[in-house]
């Protein structure tokens, strides 16, 4: 139980790798609120939404009584060949591989314990 007594955000936690680090969280005893784009995640939104992101980590911390784990996990890759993707492709995957971790560390930081 390494983490008792921790409160933990997760990006991108409805699936894969988001789903097994909010458990693993757990097992080592931190609460934890999972972030996704899903409405059956703790806190849904949208990461290419810059309010969305500046908010979260504060939702996050009210909800909990504090945050002092964030995880930023989301991401999102576009296959193909370069030459075929779009600048919308492009403008998402910026969106949520850059800007979204930058706005929730930003707005996460000040608030952790």
């Amino acid at each position: 139980m390494r983490l008792a007594g921790r409160k933990a955000l997760v990006t991108g936690a409805a699936g894969g790798i988001g789903r097994a680090i909010v458990a693993r969280l757990r097992a080592e005893g931190a609460t934890v609120l999972g972030s996704d784009r899903t409405d059956d995640s703790d806190l849904a939104g949208d990461l290419t939404d810059p309010a969305f992101c500046d908010a979260l980590p504060v939702r996050a911390a009210d909800r909990l009584g504090g945050l002092d784990l964030l995880v930023n996990n989301a991401g999102i890759i576009t296959r193909g060949k370069i030459t075929q993707a779009s600048d919308d492709d492009y403008a998402r995957t910026m969106a949520i591989n850059v800007e979204a971790p930058f706005r929730l560390c930003r707005a996460a930081i000040p608030i952790m314990g």
